[in-house]
């Protein structure tokens, strides 16, 4: 804005205020842009970690193989528990195997 030749006290205050609303506004849009700028930064962050840990071919595969490694470690009881229930499974499916091959009809020939 600018002022006439010879600028009454009002005309000064009211471009004082015009240009006082014109800053705050401008300060205020400014703080809000920062203000989203880290959350968009954060989000983008966290979406970048989903898509290399959750969304990525054969994720799962790789989840598997490292739950394998490290399950020992996270629930040490529970999985030697159930490592003992297949060995016992795996056991009783070579156990069961071995009864179907040998109750084969050509191995019954005694003559």
């Amino acid at each position: 804005m600018q002022l006439s030749n010879n600028p009454t006290a009002a005309e000064v205050l009211s471009c004082l205020k015009s240009l006082h609303s014109e800053a705050v506004y401008r300060c205020r849009t400014a703080l809000d842009d920062l203000l989203a700028e880290p959350n968009q930064a954060a989000f983008a962050i966290v979406e970048e970690f989903l898509d290399r840990i959750l969304r990525a071919e054969g994720v799962k595969t790789e989840w598997r193989i490292f739950l394998e490694s490290v399950r020992h470690e996270i629930w040490p009881q529970e999985f030697e528990a159930l490592g003992e229930r297949s060995q016992l499974r795996q056991q009783w499916l070579d156990s069961v195997a071995a009864a179907l091959g040998a109750n084969q009809l050509e191995r019954m020939k005694f003559l």
